[in-house]
């Protein structure tokens, strides 16, 4: 597939029909032939059934659902429920996308959300990821995805090159850090809550 998107961009770089296009509207083109063509094959990339590493992944956010922004340690700011709401949904809506770049633009999205949030909340400008990592936290397990390593993965595989080194490849990286984070969190990283409270991962019992 990557050698077929490199071909197709060769072509609609150097075939005359394409001459009188600048360099920005060429790339607009092949995106769109992608985002198409990803698409199209879907069906055929994406995995049919949930992994392992998914399961385990919404069976731990579903069990944490009942926190609060408060027990999320390091968070420092406080959102309307309305906000909250909004980043969630955004997140969610990336099983409902089918190409690389429009499940990005899910986790952009929510990203840009929180941003805004927490920017007019605490009345400060030029904030940056690390402002938003514990708020990136608390609305993923919140929206208690399916399918997130899946999703993680077939961006991760498909995306091509000359995105991968844009903004799409840093958000990708991004997320990458936020299921990490909660693949590995334990119940002392979390404020107010007991070790039963927290219950434990069992990957195990998923795989029987």
């Amino acid at each position: 597939l990557a050698d077929f998107f490199d071909a197709l961009r060769g072509l609609i770089k150097e075939e005359k029909i394409f001459k009188e296009f600048s360099n920005e509207e060429k790339q607009n083109i092949i995106l769109k032939l992608k985002n198409y063509i990803d698409l199209k094959l879907y069906d055929k990339l994406f995995p049919f059934n949930e992994t392992t590493q998914d399961i385990f992944f919404y069976r731990k956010c579903q069990r944490l659902s009942f926190i609060r922004p408060e027990n999320i340690k390091g968070m420092k700011i406080k959102l309307e429920d309305n906000k909250w709401e909004i980043a969630i949904n955004a997140l969610k809506e990336i099983n409902e996308k089918f190409s690389p770049i429009d499940k990005i633009n899910c986790m952009a999205k929510c990203q840009k959300i929180l941003l805004e949030a927490i920017s007019f909340s605490m009345g400060k400008d030029n904030l940056g990821f690390e402002d938003i990592i514990q708020p990136f936290i608390y609305a993923m397990i919140k929206s208690c995805p399916k399918n997130i390593i899946s999703n993680y993965n077939y961006c991760e595989l498909y995306l091509i090159d000359i995105l991968k080194k844009k903004d799409f490849g840093i958000t990708l990286s991004q997320f990458n850090l936020i299921i990490n984070l909660i693949k590995e969190m334990k119940y002392d990283e979390l404020v107010g809550i007991t070790e039963e409270e927290f219950g434990k991962d069992e990957i195990e019992e998923i795989t029987k």
